[in-house]
């Protein structure tokens, strides 16, 4: 049975429980943790709506969906500082963590977000409504927590929980993910569970022959030293028989056949308790699914509570493409935002193969280019949904 991308993520996290493990850090060492207390408000806090970061205070009305949107800047508040008056059109005062919110203001952008211009600043899509504000007589105050358990900590909450006198904060400890990979697959797998924040123990990557006995034991090995085991590679469908069957032997696997494309050959399990996963494919389409497929598993395993959620928007494609095949696609793709705010995607590469060329499309990439079911021929000046996975 063809499973949904929703049912593949949902098979993934079944088998993924947080680590378990605790630690006390400075504060400064937070960023990129996990709490693994709440951290509580003191019990005065503000009787107006305040700014938790340092950033530029704007009306969420005033962004464009998918379009970069320009505000000029009317003002730079102290710390401690209010604007006394409403703001206009267009308009952004620039605030600082604990700032009281300026009146038509619902909305506060990272300062490290935005592109600085002469007396403006450029605003890229993707911003929230309410995001970065901490309102008064909120539930959140009412409950007297300032951050939950679970939150995956930015600079943003470093900047609040320092303002309230937070010196030291208890996080989840960071997991350990035991790899089995090698080539571009290594170095994409290795990378990206590096740049979450875990950290990675690379073992001998098998290719399913005959020493499947050396492959159980660094299996095993792998399973009681880390809190997750991935097999991320390209083997013959013999070769991969060969190794899910030693893994069966020593836990339990189930191979899941995917409705999307491209399309790969996973499976997920258990060894020892501990999440098992395997990712067989060409570089492209397994890391379309390590970060479609995987990512929110690894998420949970790091102690997160919600998922972050990658900027979803539609723009403008450049080029040509006949999607043949009638799954949801995932495309790696290249998103440039134009001077006048607009934005166009074009397909980054190679959508699938190996090589320097293939590889150097990967590095280019962005985003990803999702397209529904059916067949479609794309041309320039389509609309089409994009996520962005850098910036």
């Amino acid at each position: 049975m063809l499973r949904s991308l929703h049912e593949i993520i949902t098979e993934a996290l079944d088998r993924t429980t947080p680590v378990q493990e605790e630690e006390k850090i400075p504060i400064h060492q937070g960023l990129g943790r996990v709490l693994a207390d709440a951290v509580m408000l003191p019990d005065q806090v503000a009787d107006f709506d305040q700014s938790t970061v340092d950033g530029y205070a704007i009306a969420y009305s005033n962004l464009s969906p998918n379009r970069l949107s320009t505000f000029r800047v009317i003002a730079d508040l102290a710390p401690g500082e209010s604007y006394g008056k409403a703001i206009g059109l267009f308009e952004a005062v620039q605030v600082r963590s604990g700032s009281p919110v300026p009146e038509g203001c619902d909305c506060i952008v990272l300062h490290d977000v935005v592109k600085h211009e002469p007396g403006r600043i450029v605003v890229p899509p993707g911003q929230k409504r309410q995001q970065n504000i901490q309102f008064s007589g909120s539930a959140m105050q009412q409950e007297k927590e300032a951050i939950g358990a679970g939150a995956l900590l930015g600079a943003e909450d470093l900047g609040a929980l320092l303002g309230l006198d937070q010196q030291s904060l208890t996080v989840v400890g960071v997991p350990k993910v035991a790899v089995f990979s090698s080539g571009a697959h290594a170095l994409m797998l290795s990378g990206m569970l590096t740049e979450m924040g875990m950290e990675v123990v690379s073992y001998p990557c098998s290719d399913g022959g005959d020493d499947l006995e050396a492959f159980e034991a660094l299996l095993l090995q792998a399973a009681s030293e880390a809190d997750a085991v991935i097999c991320m590679d390209r083997l013959t469908d013999a070769a991969l028989e060969k190794r899910l069957a030693r893994v069966a032997e020593i836990g339990e696997v189930q191979v899941i056949s995917s409705a999307l494309e491209p399309s790969i050959q996973s499976a997920f399990g258990r060894i020892r308790g501990r999440p098992f996963f395997n990712l067989q494919g060409d570089p492209v389409s397994t890391w379309i699914h390590l970060i479609m497929t995987l990512r929110p598993a690894l998420f949970r395993l790091m102690g997160v509570n919600q998922q972050p959620e990658a900027p979803r928007f539609e723009c403008a494609f450049r080029g040509r493409f006949q999607k043949k095949n009638e799954r949801i696609t995932f495309l790696p793709g290249r998103v440039h935002f134009s001077q006048d705010g607009s934005s166009w995607v074009e397909i980054s590469g190679a959508t699938g193969g190996e090589g320097p060329l293939v590889m150097a499309g990967l590095i280019r990439s962005n985003a990803l280019i999702l397209l529904p079911e059916g067949v479609i021929n794309l041309v320039s000046g389509d609309r089409v949904t994009v996520q962005l996975i850098r910036c």
